[in-house]
């Protein structure tokens, strides 16, 4: 079975070549919702990191688009002996 992982595979229409590992990875990113408002780290934990972490989140997401389904693939070729 786990040779056939790769063939064929298609999501919303698009080929292996054509799909990026951000169609596959939603948002990570859900970072302390709910805070302590009596803790002053907590009261200002998303004042502090989140434009830092959007930062972080749009440099994965540029990342994640630029690396097929087809290029795991390759990879998982090298890694696996037939």
């Amino acid at each position: 079975m786990c040779q056939y992982i790769f063939k064929n595979f298609h999501i919303n229409g698009k080929i292996a070549t054509e799909i990026v590992l951000h169609d596959i990875v939603s948002n990570p990113y859900h970072f302390h919702e709910n805070p302590n408002t009596n803790c002053p780290v907590g009261r200002n934990i998303h004042h502090v990191l989140d434009d830092k972490l959007m930062r972080v989140q749009r440099a994965m997401e540029q990342e994640l688009a630029s690396i097929t389904l087809a290029d795991v693939k390759k990879d998982v070729k090298k890694y696996i002996q037939n």
